[in-house]
């Protein structure tokens, strides 16, 4: 099994702690052909920073393989390789080389073991159990179903017992984390890790759709799912909660990220409250919900990778990113709001929001035109900038997780926030380096 170098990333950011598509170039423009060397290149990129040597020289190879690409981008109309956001993330895809995971047989139930210093010992590993379905094929796409289980159900039992249905050992594949003995450490680090890392091994593992990652919890599992979600809820397509309340989770965090809550309690009856009350149409809450039922609602919901509207309250050091806009971590002051949207016919990014001194976007040409100058409004203060693509940017986010396949950005602007509107402002920002 490949060893991940985003594990880091993944488990650290945490423990710091709707709308319509963008209707940019989300097409491919490429062949997988077309794109395999780029794609091994970037394989060998990052296994050079897990390996912590070699990096520079491999960094440099990915840079050639985009060069000798410039000729069929060029032909696809478009600047370089980075103002193709799909062909980029289909790269990245190739680049995990699902074929060559021996393990990986249809219909098989696998356990496996994972060691990181300092993390996961021989003494506490970490172990997940992954179900593949009757036809995997390594080169399709695949559901993912991250299935948290109650706290008195083996993992085994819980695949067999609570998803053991044709449509899902047909459909998808389902991954179920071996959580820590105690149930009290469930809703903290070693749960909390447990689950993100399984997820992060199974995507580097087995070919899954990074648009169709869902995460399900049972009993407890269900305030566990619900957390993780509030604070990464840009990687999930959608929340799914079987028999189990919602616990303390509040909405602020699922403005474009859905859930599917059955058999809940009183807590989650709020929580879809609070959602209503925030815009948020998204909470569906079902007495009881079948297997057939779920797997409907997961046929009908993919995620949302490139939202043109999101809202959301930073509440805490592990929730400061919706989707492509991120506030500094700890420069949120309390009852912080930011509101955004992109109108992708003007090419302009309104952004709303109070007590956030600045925030990051990421961009692609996905979301908005990167061809043509960039329109920001934030708290009525205008300015256009010219944002440039950038290689490095690409990389440097690839490195420490911050992209998937389905959700690429290859360009960051920092916008200040002002405290109130700058009537007629119509400042030039200076051109990206």
């Amino acid at each position: 099994m490949r060893n991940s170098k985003s594990t880091a990333w993944l488990v650290g950011g945490l423990l710091l702690a709707g709308a319509a598509f963008a209707v940019q170039k989300t097409e491919r423009a490429l062949s997988d052909r077309d794109l395999t060397k780029l794609s091994k290149a970037i394989a060998s990129y990052l296994e050079a920073l897990e390996e912590g040597k070699g990096a520079m020289e491999a960094e440099a190879d990915v840079s050639e393989e985009i060069q000798d690409l410039q000729k069929k981008v060029e032909k696809a109309e478009a600047e370089s390789i980075f103002a193709l956001p799909a062909d980029l993330g289909q790269a990245i895809w190739l680049s995990h080389e699902y074929h060559r995971n021996k393990r990986a047989k249809p219909g098989k139930v696998d356990t496996f073991e994972y060691l990181r210093a300092n993390l996961f010992t021989k003494k506490n590993p970490l172990e997940y159990t992954v179900a593949l379905p009757n036809g995997y094929k390594p080169k399709e796409r695949w559901p993912l179903i991250i299935a948290i289980p109650p706290v008195d159900q083996d993992p085994k039992a819980h695949l067999g017992e609570d998803w053991e249905s044709g449509d899902f050992r047909d459909g998808a594949i389902l991954a179920i984390p071996h959580m820590p003995e105690k149930p009290e450490d469930w809703s903290g680090q070693p749960g909390l890790a447990r689950v993100l890392v399984t997820m992060q091994q199974v995507t580097e593992n087995f070919a899954v759709d990074p648009d169709r990652v869902y995460l399900a919890g049972t009993g407890k599992g269900v305030e566990v799912a619900l957390q993780i979600a509030s604070m990464r809820s840009f990687s999930f397509a959608g929340v799914i909660g079987r028999r189990g309340d919602s616990g303390e989770v509040q909405p602020e965090a699922f403005c474009n990220l859905p859930t599917l809550l059955s058999g809940a309690g009183s807590k989650a009856s709020a929580f879809e409250e609070r959602a209503k009350a925030l815009g948020f149409e998204n909470c569906t809450l079902v007495a009881n919900a079948g297997l057939a039922d779920i797997w409907k609602w997961i046929q009908e919901t993919p995620r949302n990778s490139y939202p043109t509207s999101l809202e959301f309250w930073p509440r805490s050091e592990s929730q400061v990113r919706s989707n492509w806009v991120e506030v500094d971590r700890g420069a949120a002051s309390e009852g912080a709001h930011v509101k955004a949207s992109i109108d992708s016919g003007s090419n302009t990014i309104t952004l709303e929001g109070e007590g956030v001194p600045s925030v990051t976007l990421y961009l692609s040409d996905a979301m908005v035109d990167l061809d043509r100058p960039l329109r920001i409004v934030a708290n009525g203060a205008k300015r256009e900038v010219k944002v440039v693509r950038s290689r490095v940017t690409f990389l440097e986010m690839l490195r420490y997780s911050r992209l998937d396949p389905g959700q690429v950005y290859v360009a960051s602007e920092r916008v200040d926030m002002p405290a109130t509107a700058k009537a007629d402002s119509d400042e030039s920002g200076k051109e990206g380096e």
